[in-house]
């Protein structure tokens, strides 16, 4: 477990890795944040998670989806939000 601040880049890495193991994995930035991030990485702040999901997207990683007040994002060319 990594006590220092990572990077966004090391983040988003982290999340990328992720969808490599479950590809059909979906969920919010907080979600992310907790479900994915914190049992192997520890406590990362939200506001670097959403920086790295801003960078995947950016790179056609991830895709975001809108779902009423929530903001899902899951691997893009993958089906988000079905597991």
């Amino acid at each position: 477990m990594n006590h220092a601040r990572p990077s966004s880049s090391e983040v988003a890495q982290w999340i990328a890795s992720h969808l490599d193991a479950w590809p059909q994995a979906a969920d919010t930035a907080e979600g992310i944040r907790r479900w994915w991030l914190a049992p192997r990485h520890g406590e990362v702040p939200l506001a670097l998670v959403e920086e790295a999901l801003a960078q995947l997207e950016g790179e056609g990683v991830v895709i975001r989806r809108e779902t009423g007040s929530h903001v899902i994002f899951g691997r893009a060319g993958g089906r988000p939000g079905r597991a």
